[in-house]
């Protein structure tokens, strides 16, 4: 093998640690990919869509707690965990750009 072949083999052998913990953490966190392209714009657009959730999520999980005979606490907790899991979560800035 010629010099550049045996390193084109070993460079394509394994990623460095490194790359490793990127990959990792890209795949728990994906919001990692597009926190950066983040514009005031956009904050603004997801703040009136979050505002507006609530309106509707909050007093349902209530009622939902309450039916179920639970305290009123548990449904404002239910009501405020999907949103904050889905905004962590998804990819929705990386179909948008």
């Amino acid at each position: 093998m010629t010099k550049t072949a045996t390193t084109d083999v070993q460079s394509k052998q394994s990623p460095s640690a490194f790359e490793r913990l990127e990959r990792l953490l890209l795949a728990i966190f994906p919001f990692l990919l597009w926190l950066p392209k983040v514009t005031p714009k956009n904050i603004k657009i997801d703040a009136v869509a979050g505002v507006t959730s609530a309106i509707f999520a909050l007093p349902q999980g209530l009622a939902f707690a309450l039916i179920a005979g639970l305290p009123p606490e548990f449904g404002l907790y239910a009501a405020m965990i999907a949103p904050v899991v889905t905004a962590d979560f998804n990819r929705y800035y990386e179909y948008c750009q």
